[in-house]
């Protein structure tokens, strides 16, 4: 994710998306974070074992 001029990883289960406001819906250990699409540089999938 690009924030304040630098990039920024968030690892969470996407849990859905808002198509009017452009955001991905990302559920991490401590909330549900609302990410605009603009910010998002790379996705990728993680295993949750690892």
């Amino acid at each position: 994710m690009w924030d304040n001029h630098k990039l920024q990883d968030e690892v969470g289960k996407v849990t859905g998306t808002d198509a009017y406001k452009k955001q991905l819906l990302l559920e991490t250990d401590l909330s549900i974070k609302r990410i605009s699409f603009e910010l998002i540089q790379k996705a990728s999938l993680v295993d949750e074992d690892d």
